[in-house]
């Protein structure tokens, strides 16, 4: 068991049969399943917002959470 089956998946009706294939590529190769969550990106759905304070807001944190680990 040296190969991995990645698999993607979203959260539609059909991940179960994507999953199938996935688990039924994996049984013939004697290998691991690993599942990702695939979604789609916040602006598809939300086009007219804007997201730049919450990108700020996120930098932010990050940066103040990098310069707590490492004071």
């Amino acid at each position: 068991m040296n190969d991995h089956v990645v698999c993607a998946v979203e959260p539609t009706d059909e991940r179960h049969l994507v999953w199938d294939v996935a688990h039924r590529v994996a049984n013939s190769m004697d290998s691991r399943v690993h599942v990702i969550n695939a979604v789609e990106p916040m602006t598809h759905y939300y086009a007219n917002l804007d997201f730049a304070p919450l990108v700020e807001c996120t930098a932010d944190w990050h940066s103040a959470t990098l310069s707590t680990a490492y004071s």
